[in-house]
This record gives C-alpha cells, structure tokens and sequence, in this order.
C-alpha cells in the first residue's frame, strides 16, 4: 500500500500547488484555532473542520501527482473518507454557531451526525465504493463516483449536510440583527461556504452533464475561498475571539489572487498569487487605479462593483485583464465589503481566480455550436425549446429551414407550430401531443407539414419534457428531422417491389432465394403450389428448403447444388422427376451478393419437359434417318462400284472415240456419286464413333494418314514437314482423330496453288497445359475471310476451283466437338490457310 501511495509524478506540478496551497491556510488555521483561541465545542468542531478540510484538499492535491491510476484512486479512497467527517463535523460547527445544537440533545445530535458517517466509513474500509479513474489533460486524473446504490446514499448524505449547513448559515444571516458583527460573520462563511459549492455544482456537474463540457474538478481547490472569508471574519469580525495573527503571511501562499481597494478603486493590498498573475511587483501597483493598471475595458471598469464597491453588496464577475507584459487573461473576481474594525466600510476585497483555460473552453464550446449547426443541417435535424412560462419555441436554424422558414423567424406559439400541419394528421399528432401529456413520457410520431409555399414535407417529430430539481414542469424540448428524401425513396422502393412482386408472379417458371443456413428467403406462387403439390405443405419464409417431403438423395443433390452457388459459381442444371408427373426442369442458380460477402443464392426453374421430349423424338428420328442414309449409302456404293467397273471394261473394248467419250462421262459422275455416299459413310462413322480410348503415337497417326493420301492426285508435288513432338503421354479416340486429320490434309492437297512451285503443308505439334495442339498451315489458294465462320456447315465450299463434297471440314468440326476440343481457322484468298486443333491431352 505505501508503494502505491507514493508511486507519483510531479508532471503536474501547477495543479498539484494549485490544490495544495489551500492546505497550508487550513493546517495553519487549524493550529491557530487550537492553540490561541478559547477551547469551546464550537472551536473545536470548527478546527477539526478546517483540518479535515486540509486533509481533503490534501489528498486531492496527491491524487493530481498520482503516476498511477492505483494510486490515483488510493488518494481519492483517502479523500472521501475526510470528506464525510468533514462535512459532518461542519455541519456540527454551524448547528453550535447558528445554536441550533440547543434544540436537540448533545448525543442525540451527535448520533444523527456521525452514526452515517463511521457506517459510510466501515462500508468503504470493506471497499463498497467504487470510483472510475479518468486521465485528463489538465488535472492528471479524475475520479467519477459510479452509480451504486451505496455511492448514491454516500454523496446525497454529503450533499444533503452541505446545502443544510448553507441553509442554517444563510438564515442565520438573514435573522441576524441588522450592522450587528454576527450578522457580518454569519455572512462571510455562508458566502465563503456558497461560492466553491456552486462552483462545484456547475463544474463538476452542470457543465459535464447538461452542457457536455470536461469536468473541472475545482471544489476542494474553491474551499480555500471559505478559509479566507473565515480568516476575514476571525481578523476583522472577532470570529471565536480571534487574536492578531500573520494574515498577510497566509494570504501570499493562496494560489487565488487577493486584491483590496479602497472606495476610489485604488489599490491597497495585493497578494503574492495576484501580483504573479498579473506580472508585477505590488509596489507598482499600490495606490494606483485598477483600470488604469489592468487596461479594463471601458464598458467593464464603469461597473459598481468594482469601482464603488456596489454599495455595500458582494457580487461576482468575470473580466478580462490584461498583464503587464500585455498578455490578456480571463478571472472571475469574488468580492465582498472590506470594513475595518469599527464595522465602516472601507473598500472592496476580491478573490481572483485564473479562468483563462476555461474561456478557452468557453470558444471551443462556440466552435462545437457551430460544428452542431453544421451536423443538424447535414443530418436535416433541428431542434426546438419550449417555455411553458412563456409559450415560445425556439427553434434551430435547421428546424427553421426544415419548416421553409428564415433563421431569424425563430420563435412560435404552440398555435403557430401547429398551423403548418397537414389537416389529414393533425388529429394524430394531436392524440400523440395528448397521451405524451398524460404519461408524462418521450413522444415520437411521424406526421406531414405544408409550408408556407405549398410545398408539402415529412417529418419525424420527437420531444422529451424538461423539469427542474424539484419535479416541476419548465417546459418541453425535442427534435424535427426531415424524412421526405428517405420517405419518396421508400415509396419508390414498395412501388418498386409492388411490380416485381407482379412480375416475378406472373409467370409459370418457379422462383426462389435461399440464405446460407438453406432457409428460404422469398418464393413467387408458382414455386408454393409447386412444393405443396409435390411434399403435401407450403414452405414458409424462414423454413427450411431442405425439408421433408423430397427423396434423401434429391436433398442431397440440391444442398451440393446451393453450396456450389454459395461458393460464387453460377450455372444450370437439369432435375428430372418422375412423380406425381413426369417433369424435366432446367434450374439457373445465381449467387446473391452483399458486397464482397455471398449471402445466399437466387433460384430460378423452368419446365423443359416438352423440349426434352421432342429432342428424344428428334433424336430418335435424327438416328432412324442416319441408319436409314449409312445402309442406303453402303446398299447403293455396291451397284455403283459394278457400273464403274462395267465402264471400265466397256472403256477397253469399245473403240469407238464418242461412246468412249461418253463412257467417261458416266465414269466420272459414276465416281462423284459414290464420293457423295462415301462421305455420308464417314460422317455417321464420326458421329457414331463409340467411346473406345487408347494411347496414340502422333508421329506414327500422321504418317499412317499421309500414306493413304498418297495416291490422290497432286500429292507428289507437296512439300511436307512435321515440326514438334510430345512429351506427355496422348489418350484419345485414334478413329476420330484420323478423320480430323485425314480431312485437313486431304483439303490441303486438294486445294493446293497450281501456280505455286512448291506447295508446302506444315504440320506442327506442341503441347499446352492440359491440352495437344495441332497445326495444319498450307499456301493453297486459300478463301475469302468473311468465310470463316461458315467453313464448317455441311455442304460449304469456300472454293469452286476445285471439286469436293462439302463435307470435309464438317467433319473435322464433328470430330473436334465429339472429343471436346477446340479448332480455329485462319484464310486469306490467295494466300492459304491455317487450322489449329486443341485437343484434351487424356
């Protein structure tokens, strides 16, 4: 413990004096009090006081140098315990001063007064208070009691004994024989006891609380005011007979500057504190006029209070100085009568105390109001006060604005407010007014107004009653902030949802949203009457989608099929369901986003179920009419091959040069024809070309394809080269690859250049992650490039030099599509032509 006590930090050395100095004056009037005046029980309760009082004044100065907040809140433990005596021993001293001790007996008095506080005592030794310990810029710490039960009974005991005893030595002032010394006595403690109480009050509750400005914890500090005016009235008044004593002494370590002029406002005693502040030496001030040292303003020297003494009444102001150095600085000046022994009244005494810092405050708070404007008006909130004394509303520049008025209309009757209602909600906002007043409770209600310009805005009005200490009512205050931007938005935003409601309803497709936990966020008509049909009940919003009713393996799917949109993919796929009718439905699936977040997915199910029945139907003919054309094709190549061999014979030994010439002729389209089925042949072969995977040389399928084209007509002329190889192993359908590439080559062939030298045909290999590429590049004749997207239909020819069946190309695309690849195309006329084929690399 003594660790912690004495664990400080003289950081805050102004503060820590500025508390502690008033400890010196009650220590010394203290042992003043004990050792030269009678030993009654009103000296000793008042000594026993003042020393209590140095001792609270004192542990609050160590709290300020506390390096800790443990040690911090160690003083302030300390400081409370001597406040609860010291305000019970005070009280004892007034009730024995203004002899209201005499109406009750001497134990039963002290019962009433120190039985609260030793229980206060025991229940703080057992650490029943709790305290919140705050660091401040200025005063190092703050202590803020907590609202316990106990430190509520605690302080309002305190409070309670403090306002009895400015009770007691007020009304003992005012009972008091008129120009008696008493009455002079009595008025020097209930003024010196006042002035720190208020301060306090407004300090360390009024400005935190209600204006919302930092505490400034100068109680204990402003009691030293109550020891000078006790000083003032033991010295001048005989207060428990009081002997001379070094007044001046004690008054040059107040940290408040004293000043003491004569009826003309000359200067006839100044203290240490006041000459420091002030920044001179008190031999240049004595004799001279205030205003004239200090620079007063001149609509501030010319107040009585401070040049003629304000006949005879104590009074209070704060004023601005200005130093001998020519800073300027801000004091609340305290004063009171100074008379001399005969009870004549001499001059004005007054306490000054350093406000500076908190004028500074004072402008902060004046940039905060503006800064509060601002905000109301961004927010478009204004506010208004009501006086019930009075009848009228002050309104805010933003509440006026709000009501299409100047900031300078800024006052209304109740009446005057009430005209701007709209007629259609007056009588709501009337029950509202009515049932606020007769609870007594918060109000808030949304109502419309009209202003004066016909415009009509919307508003959202709340008001709060305001009483004071004692429960009456004052008046009524509140807020009126504008909502027509946020209530037109709403209005879009139903009308809006109104119409997609309509929309999303008028269709026979099935909509629906799903959270992440599977919950169902919203469903058009379609999807409730399509789940009552199929489980027997509706799922409401909320419920669950994954519910009874659905196969365990139908469940299953679907809950794969959400968590893939809540992974962030979007696609379809295709449900099929055979009960209680047999349905085939294409489900979209669209995560829904919340920004970066994926909050659920957007469902969307249309009914396929005839388009899936005739593709069967097609497909089925579609099969019926290739086994039809592959058996014609195979029945009619028979035929063809016997007339091509007739004509043949009949070419050897016929020798006449027309029928030879017409034998020819027959031969030839004998050949177009069986060229014609043979590609029909090869088309289905590739389209039907059964699922049959193995390992292919690529150098090997190349060369085995070049053989057969080895004998079409102008394949001895082509330059052939094969560039790159494989590193990787290649599994594919070997039939169907052959056909790609015997398709390609074969076109290079066919359509090479005559007038070209050395027609080329490169064909190059080269691998690519997942994928064997191939490239086929001729310098044949080539084609137009806006055939590009066409050269893959059936029957196309780019080229009319050259004969063909238009089936080739199709084929390769076939072939590519069937092994899930990929071909690109690249011509220009003249200028030859270049495929490349990606292939899945197994």
């Amino acid at each position: 413990m003594k660790y912690v006590l004495f664990d400080l930090n003289f950081d805050h050395g102004p503060v820590f004096l500025f508390s502690l100095i008033p400890v010196f004056i009650n220590i010394g009037m203290f042992a003043y009090i004990t050792l030269f005046l009678p030993d009654d029980k009103t000296n000793r309760a008042f000594a026993i006081f003042v020393l209590l009082l140095g001792i609270w004044q004192g542990t609050d100065s160590m709290m300020r140098i506390s390096a800790t907040p443990e040690t911090a809140l160690a003083w302030f433990r300390i400081s409370s315990a001597s406040l609860v005596f010291m305000m019970a021993f005070g009280l004892l001293f007034a009730l024995r001063f203004t002899k209201w001790s005499e109406k009750m007996s001497e134990m039963r008095l002290l019962g009433l007064l120190f039985f609260p506080a030793i229980l206060f005592e025991f229940l703080m030794m057992g650490q029943q208070d709790t305290y919140t310990i705050e660091k401040d810029a200025l005063w190092n710490w703050v202590a803020d009691p907590e609202a316990t039960l106990f430190m509520i009974i605690m302080y309002g005991w305190v409070y309670l004994t403090s306002v009895f005893m400015l009770v007691l030595l007020w009304r003992f002032y005012f009972k008091a024989p008129k120009d008696s010394v008493i009455k002079s006595q009595a008025f020097l403690l209930a003024a010196g006891f006042t002035l720190p109480l208020l301060g306090g009050v407004f300090e360390e509750v009024v400005f935190p609380v209600l204006l919302h400005i930092n505490e400034v914890p100068i109680t204990a500090p402003l009691m030293g005011l109550f020891s000078l005016a006790a000083l003032v009235a033991i010295k001048k008044y005989g207060l428990m007979y009081s002997p001379k004593h070094q007044w001046g002494d004690i008054m040059d370590i107040v940290s408040e500057g004293v000043l003491i002029v004569d009826k003309q406002n000359k200067i006839k005693y100044a203290n240490k504190a006041f000459c420091e502040k002030l920044e001179y030496a008190f031999d240049e001030l004595e004799g001279n006029y205030t205003h004239e040292i200090f620079k007063i303003a001149e609509d501030v020297h010319k107040q009585p209070s401070l040049v003629d003494g304000n006949n005879g009444n104590s009074d209070s102001n704060g004023i601005q100085l200005t130093t001998k150095s020519g800073r300027e600085i801000w004091m609340i000046i305290s004063v009171a009568p100074y008379i001399n022994a005969e009870g004549k009244e001499i001059g004005i005494i007054g306490v000054h105390t350093d406000i500076t810092q908190m004028k500074e405050k004072e402008s902060d708070l004046l940039q905060k109001e503006i800064k509060l404007k601002q905000a109301q008006e961004i927010a478009k909130t204004g506010s208004w006060e009501l006086d019930f004394a009075s009848g009228i509303a002050v309104w805010s520049d933003e509440a006026c604005r709000i009501y299409g008025l100047a900031p300078e209309e800024n006052k209304h009757t109740f009446d005057a407010w009430l005209s701007f209602m709209h007629p259609d909600d007056l009588p709501d906002v009337m029950d509202a007014i009515a049932e606020s007043k007769e609870t007594m409770r918060p109000n808030s209600f949304y109502h419309r107004i009209i202003r004066k310009d016909g415009e009509v805005r919307y508003i959202h009005s709340q008001s709060k009653f305001e009483h004071n200490k004692k429960g009456v009512l004052l008046g009524i205050y509140g807020i009126a902030s504008d909502i027509t931007e946020r209530v037109v938005a709403e209005q879009e935003k139903e009308f809006d949802k109104s119409n997609l409601s309509a929309l999303i309803n008028n269709t026979n497709d099935l909509m629906w949203s799903v959270d992440r936990e599977y919950k169902l966020i919203m469903s058009n008509t379609r999807f409730d009457k399509c789940i009552k049909q199929m489980t027997g009940k509706r799922i409401p919003k909320g419920g669950a989608v994954l519910a009874d009713g659905f196969s365990g393996a139908q469940l299953d799917r679907f809950k794969v099929f959400y968590d893939r949109a809540f992974a962030g993919e979007i696609f379809k796929e295709t449900e099929y369901i055979s009960s209680p009718a047999e349905v085939w439905s294409e489900i979209s699936f669209y995560p829904i986003r919340n920004g970066d977040e994926i909050i659920g997915a957007a469902c969307h199910s249309r009914d396929i179920s005839d388009i899936k029945r005739n593709e069967e139907k097609l497909t089925s003919t579609n099969k019926d009419l290739e086994t039809f054309i592959y058996r014609a094709s195979h029945d009619l190549r028979s035929p063809l091959c016997s007339i091509m061999g007739l004509v043949e014979v009949s070419s050897m030994e016929i020798q006449d040069k027309t029928a030879q010439q017409y034998l020819k002729m027959i031969g030839d389209a004998t050949k177009k024809l069986d060229n014609i089925l043979l590609g029909f042949v090869r088309v289905i072969s590739v389209k039907d070309a059964k699922a049959s995977y193995e390992e292919i040389s690529i150098n090997r399928l190349i060369d085995d394809t070049l053989k057969k084209l080895e004998n079409n007509s102008g394949y001895s002329r082509m330059n052939i080269t094969k560039m790159g190889t494989l590193q990787s192993s290649f599994v594919s359908n070997r039939v169907v690859i052959e056909s790609i590439f015997q398709n390609i080559m074969e076109n290079a062939i066919k359509y090479q250049s005559p007038s070209l030298e050395k027609p080329i045909l490169n064909i190059l290999v080269w691998e690519k992650e997942k994928e064997v590429c191939f490239a086929f590049v001729d310098n044949g004749i080539g084609f137009d490039s806006s055939y590009l997207e066409k050269v893959f239909e059936m029957y196309f020819r780019a080229s009319q030099e050259q004969e063909g069946s238009g089936l080739g190309l199709y084929l390769v695309n076939i072939g590519v599509k069937k092994l899930g690849g990929k071909i690109d195309v690249w011509s220009e006329k003249g200028k030859g032509a270049k495929f490349i084929v990606s292939l899945p690399l197994n």
